[in-house]
């Protein structure tokens, strides 16, 4: 069973700073791990997010997202969305999103 009961925000850059979305109960899953690459090991780390939502929220590629509620954009915390798949349609309407 899901539980959606983590807080994670998006800064989306405006041209001038960081615009600042944060979305309460939101499911996070994944985590840190590596790849094999031809000059050896290499650390990734990917994130699925589901964000509840029946309406539409204003988050695009490229956008910034820390795993919590944060006040300030910070790049060292900040995971790079890669992937928006718009799932409002059914009985769990919801965005997911996948960043890296």
């Amino acid at each position: 069973m899901m539980c959606f009961d983590k807080c994670i925000t998006v800064f989306s850059y405006n041209g001038h700073g960081y615009d600042r979305h944060v979305f309460d109960g939101a499911y996070v899953f994944g985590g840190d791990g590596i790849e094999i690459t031809d000059s050896g090991f290499k650390q990734k780390s990917e994130y699925k997010i589901r964000i509840p939502s029946e309406s539409e929220v204003s988050i695009s590629c490229g956008d910034r997202v820390i795993l919590e509620n944060a006040d300030v954009f910070d790049a060292g915390n900040a995971y790079t969305i890669m992937k928006i798949t718009d799932n409002r349609k059914g009985s769990c309407k919801h965005y997911l999103l996948t960043v890296k």
